[in-house]
C-alpha cells in the first residue's frame, strides 16, 4: 500500500525523458518483498537509476537525504496525515503525491496530485516539474510555506493563545 511497485514503474517512464534523474527509496520491507523489488528493477534496466537504501533510523540521515533530494514522490494508497509529508515539505520539497484526502485538508499547497494509480500522469508531474525551475521554485516556496504552519512554534503560539483566551471563561466539555 505504499506505492512502491508503482513508483519504480514511474521511473522507468521518468527516464526515458530523463536519463540522468535518480530515485531513492527508504522505508522497511521484509526480504521476500524486496528480492521482488530488486527483480522488477532489474527487469526494467533501472539498476543505474534507482538506489534502495532500506530503512534508515536516523532522524538526521532521513534529512540529509530529503535535503539532497528534489522532490518527494508520496504513493501511498491510503494515508492518515503522512508524516513524511511534512518532513519533505519543511524542507523545500515538492510533493507528487496521489490525490488523497490529505492532500487538500491536511496539506493545501506544495504539491502536486494525480489520479490514483495513474503511472504516466505521475511521470509526466515529474518531468514537466524537474525541467521547469519557475514551476518548482514556486512550488518549493510553496512548500516551506505550507510547512510553516506546523512548526511547534507556531503551533505552540496558538495553542497558548487558546488556553488563555479559554482560561478566562468556562469551557463546555459537553
Amino acid at each position: 500500500h505504499k506505492g512502491i511497485y508503482d513508483a519504480i514503474d514511474i521511473w522507468h517512464q521518468v527516464s526515458k525523458r530523463l536519463p540522468r534523474a535518480r530515485l531513492t527509496l527508504l522505508g522497511y520491507a521484509p526480504a521476500w518483498e524486496m528480492k521482488k523489488i530488486r527483480d522488477k528493477i532489474l527487469r526494467l534496466k533501472l539498476t543505474n537509476l534507482i538506489k534502495i537504501v532500506g530503512f534508515v533510523h536516523d532522524r538526521i540521515s532521513v534529512y540529509r537525504y530529503l535535503r539532497s533530494s528534489k522532490l518527494l514522490l508520496f504513493l501511498d494508497h491510503e494515508a492518515g496525515y503522512g508524516l513524511v509529508v511534512a518532513e519533505a515539505l519543511a524542507a523545500g520539497l515538492p510533493v507528487i503525491a496521489y490525490n488523497l484526502p490529505l492532500f487538500g485538508s491536511v496539506y493545501q499547497q506544495g504539491f502536486v496530485t494525480v489520479p490514483f494509480k495513474n503511472s504516466a500522469k505521475a511521470a509526466q508531474q515529474i518531468v514537466t516539474l524537474l525541467s521547469d525551475m519557475n514551476s518548482y521554485n514556486k512550488l518549493s516556496e510553496q512548500a516551506r510555506n505550507q510547512a510553516k504552519v506546523y512548526d511547534w512554534q507556531t503551533v505552540s503560539r496558538k495553542f497558548y493563545q487558546i488556553l488563555t483566551t479559554y482560561g478566562k471563561k468556562p469551557i463546555s466539555l459537553s
